[in-house]
C-alpha cells in the first residue's frame, strides 16, 4: 500500500499497544494521551490529513463533545471509532450529514456492566452503603447491625428495568437467580413475546407506579435526557430505590437530591453522573447513595476486547472504506465506499 491514511488516537491505550503498533503497516498513526489538553487536540499539525479518529470515553475531558466544532477541525475526517457502547459524546446526526461514519463497541460490555449494576442493586436493597458508613461506630450502636436500616429481600420486590437492550437483558438474566417477585420492563420497542423470558412489558407510567426498584439501562439521547425528573419521580412509589448504570444525565441530579431529601427516593446506586469526573459532592457524602466511579466496563477482559474492536473498525475502513459496527442511526445509511 503506497498511500497510508492518517489515524489519530485520542486517550490512553490500555491493553492493545502492540496491535496499534501493527496498524502502522497500513496507516500513519498519531497518539494524543489522556494527559493532553484541548489546545493540543485542536492545534494538532496537519489536521486536514486526518481521516480516522479513534477515541476513548475518557478523552472527552480534553476533546470536548465531537460536534460540528470538532468536525470543522478535521475536514478530511471519515470515521470516528468510539471505544464504548454508549456514544452520546458524538453528534451522530452532524457526522452523518458530513458523511462521517461513527462506530461503537456494542455487546462487548453487556456482562461486565450488568455485574456492576447487580452489585449496586443488591447493595442498595440491603442498605450496604449506610451500613459501611455506620460500622466504625458499631461498638457503641444501640441498634442491631451498627444501626443500619433493615433491608429488603428480592422476593418481596418488583423491579422495573428501563431499557431492554443487551445490557438490560444481561441484568434480567442475573435477576432471575435472586427470585424477585416480579420483573417488569419498558423499552422504546417491545421485545418479541418469546424474548420476554420471565419479564413483563409495561408502559413507562406503569413501570414508574409499580416498581419498588427502578433500574436505568437506556441510552442517553434527546428523548432520555433528564427522563428521571420531578414529574416522573412523583409517579413513583414512596421510598423507591433507583439504580443507574446508563448515563448520568438520564437523571436530573437536582431532582434526585431533592427527592432523596424528602424520602420519596429512599436510596440510590450510581455508577454514572451528570458531571463526570466531578460528581455533585452531595451525592458522594450521602450514606444512602452507593456510588462507583463509572466502573461498568472497567475489566481487563472487556477493555481488551473493546480496544480490539476499535482496531477492527479502523482496519476495516482503511481496507474497504466501510467500518464494521456502525451505530444504529447509521446502519441504514448508504456511505460511499472509498478511502
Amino acid at each position: 500500500m503506497s498511500y497510508k491514511p492518517t489515524v489519530l488516537h485520542v486517550g490512553d491505550i490500555e491493553y492493545s499497544t502492540e496491535l496499534w503498533k501493527s496498524l502502522s503497516k497500513i496507516a500513519n498513526v498519531i497518539y494524543l494521551p489522556q494527559s493532553s489538553t484541548y489546545e493540543e487536540f485542536s492545534s494538532i499539525p496537519n489536521s486536514n490529513e486526518i481521516v480516522v479518529i479513534a477515541k476513548t470515553p475518557q478523552s472527552k475531558t480534553f476533546t470536548g463533545q465531537f460536534d460540528k466544532h470538532v468536525f470543522d477541525l478535521f475536514p478530511s475526517l471519515k470515521l470516528v471509532a468510539h471505544n464504548g457502547a454508549g456514544y452520546d459524546s458524538v453528534d451522530v446526526s452532524e457526522a452523518t450529514n458530513r458523511g462521517i461514519q461513527v462506530t461503537n463497541t456494542p455487546g462487548l460490555v453487556d456482562d461486565c456492566t450488568a455485574d456492576i449494576h447487580l452489585y449496586l442493586l443488591l447493595g442498595v436493597i440491603r442498605n450496604c452503603g449506610m451500613a459501611n458508613h455506620l460500622i466504625k461506630d458499631w461498638k457503641s450502636a444501640a441498634s442491631p447491625c451498627a444501626g443500619a436500616p433493615i433491608g429488603r429481600s428480592p422476593s418481596g420486590l418488583t423491579i422495573g428495568i428501563i431499557g431492554m437492550g443487551g445490557i438490560g437483558r444481561a441484568i434480567r438474566e442475573r435477576l432471575k437467580a435472586f427470585k424477585f417477585k416480579r420483573i417488569i420492563y419498558y423499552n422504546r420497542t417491545r421485545l418479541d413475546s418469546d424474548a420476554d423470558e420471565g419479564s413483563e412489558y409495561v408502559s413507562f407510567d406503569q413501570l414508574l407506579a409499580e416498581s419498588d426498584v427502578i433500574s436505568i439501562i437506556c441510552s442517553l439521547n434527546k428523548t432520555t435526557h433528564h427522563l428521571i425528573n420531578d414529574q416522573t419521580i412523583n409517579k413513583m412509589k414512596d421510598g423507591v430505590m433507583i439504580i443507574n448504570t446508563a448515563r448520568g444525565a438520564v437523571i436530573d441530579t437536582e431532582a434526585l437530591l431533592k427527592n432523596l431529601d424528602s424520602g420519596k427516593i429512599s436510596c440510590a446506586g450510581l455508577d454514572v453522573f451528570e458531571d463526570e469526573p466531578e460528581p455533585h459532592p452531595s451525592l458522594l457524602s450521602r450514606p444512602n447513595v452507593l456510588t462507583t466511579p463509572h466502573l461498568g466496563t472497567w475489566t481487563i477482559e472487556a477493555t481488551t476486547t473493546m480496544e480490539e474492536l476499535v482496531i477492527d473498525n479502523v482496519t476495516s475502513y482503511i481496507n474497504t472504506g466501510l467500518a464494521k459496527t456502525l451505530v444504529p442511526e447509521q446502519q441504514s445509511v448508504q456511505f460511499i465506499s472509498g478511502r
